[in-house]
């Protein structure tokens, strides 16, 4: 996982506690806000979390069984 994305995910969490209780009393919920950011930094919108970042560049090779 690079820094960008690990800066990006600390950043919301500490955004999300900052602003936690001033949405208590409206229609959005915490899985919502970070299902948004979800959206808005996957690969779709601006790719800063790449699928790609998450898998290992070579398969894991399973020991033969005896």
């Amino acid at each position: 996982m690079g820094y960008v994305a690990i800066v990006t995910i600390a950043g919301a969490f500490i955004a999300f506690a900052l602003i936690s209780r001033k949405i208590d009393d409206s229609m959005l919920t915490g899985p919502m806000l970070f299902a948004g950011l979800g959206l808005v930094v996957g690969p779709a919108a601006l790719g800063t979390c790449e699928e790609n970042q998450w898998v290992a560049e070579e398969p894991f090779v399973d020991a033969p069984v005896a």
